[in-house]
């Protein structure tokens, strides 16, 4: 099963494999060049732009753990739950 590691690796070589190759027609795939190029820079975007969200919903998820603890470790919360 690939990664998403992996699928960037491939994603990456295959775009220099590309534009590698359309660099051998000359000027006439300038064009097609600099589409790829506007093409990659939205897929790197939402790429980390996902990787940003991932990071804030674990922070999140890491400062409610650390409330519930500490809350959990509070004396009045242990006095509640031996009452």
């Amino acid at each position: 099963m690939k990664t998403k590691s992996d699928e960037l690796e491939e994603l990456t070589a295959n775009s220099v494999l590309l534009d590698t190759t359309l660099a051998q027609y000359g000027p006439e795939a300038n064009t097609a060049r600099h589409l790829l190029r506007l093409a990659l820079r939205t897929v790197a975007y939402r790429i980390w732009r996902e990787n940003r969200a991932a990071m804030a919903r674990e922070r999140r998820s890491r400062r409610a753990a650390r409330l519930c603890h500490s809350t959990m470790k509070s004396s009045n919360f242990r006095q509640k739950m031996n009452a």
